[in-house]
């Protein structure tokens, strides 16, 4: 299932940077590859949302969505499978999904472009153009950069799926940038349901069912903070930083009650009804945590106001 094809140059790099492969080198990468990854980049992008500056948080949460669904519906339409389940020269030193089959495309996901890449160039360049300091123009390039190069190292990505990763993210954050300040967060995230539903005539993997599924619970959950919470960002340390472990326990815990109904049910027998349901489950636990979720916020900062 799926297509083989790349440049001539590409597995021999592949095969120098893997030279250097070494425990310290593998531990560094799966640290770089986590920047790009389910429950970090809630926290991250909850910590933004939540706690520090709830609009700068929507940007974020749209270039993310943007850079996801924009790279799935390219992942749909190519098909370029990973390249060491091709080229014997590459190895997997670690897979995308490690407790699925490392040799399904559906199980772990299409190659061109590398999800990673692009969200992680899309939420901290979101970061770097709004923030607009030192530091957040650096963290901008240098840790897209490092996450490019992790998925690189580990086997799972073509040199040419991180530069198309990037390119994605890139887009998707100026199209937030632009389109967001002339009409709002909440468009861009409408525009980006639009376009990504076309996904489902085609696309075949999880990935895909999963991205679009956050990028409906983020929307809807926003929608629903906005008529009946209306919460305001923490000026406490601690509020800071429990905020977002909450969300992200609370996303987890969700998530996996909602699996069990379907953990005995076979992919070969009901795989149509599987994606629809893992895009259930997804916009489900999102919904929840960026919209139910926060009532806990106004909840605490009452009943501060009532001991003091």
């Amino acid at each position: 299932m799926g297509y083989t094809f790349c440049f001539p140059w590409e597995i021999p790099f592949m095969q120098f940077v893997q030279s250097v492969e070494n425990p310290i080198m593998t531990a560094l990468a799966t640290f770089f590859t986590m920047f790009g990854q389910e429950y970090f980049v809630i926290f991250l992008t909850g910590f933004c949302y939540w706690s520090l500056d709830k609009k700068l948080g929507q940007k974020v949460l749209a270039a993310l969505c943007g850079s996801m669904v924009f790279g799935a519906l390219i992942k749909g339409t190519l098909l370029r499978r990973r390249p060491y389940m091709d080229f014997s020269e590459v190895k997997c030193i670690r897979a995308a999904s490690p407790d699925a089959d490392t040799m399904s495309p559906v199980e772990q996901g299409y190659s061109f472009p590398s999800i990673n890449s692009s969200l992680s160039a899309g939420v901290f360049g979101t970061i770097g153009i709004n923030v607009k300091k030192t530091w957040s123009t650096v963290l901008a390039f240098i840790i897209p950069f490092f996450v490019g190069l992790s998925r690189i190292y580990l086997g799972v990505h073509y040199p040419t799926d991180v530069l198309a990763g990037w390119a994605v993210g890139t887009i998707a954050l100026f199209l937030v940038y632009f389109i967001g300040r002339k009409f709002g967060v909440k468009v861009c995230m409408l525009i980006e349901l639009a376009i990504g539903a076309a996904g489902f005539f085609y696309c075949r993997e999880n990935e895909f069912f999963s991205i679009y599924g956050i990028l409906l619970g983020c929307f809807s959950g926003f929608l629903y903070e906005e008529k009946f919470v209306q919460f305001e960002n923490s000026k406490k340390w601690w509020s800071y930083l429990l905020r977002p472990v909450l969300g992200v326990l609370l996303f987890v815990g969700i998530s996996a009650l909602l699996k069990l109904p379907v953990q005995n049910i076979s992919s070969t027998d009901a795989l149509s009804f599987l994606f629809g349901y893992r895009c259930f489950r997804y916009a489900l636990c999102t919904f929840i945590i960026m919209g139910p979720y926060t009532h806990l916020f106004k909840a605490v900062k009452l009943f501060f106001k009532r001991t003091n």
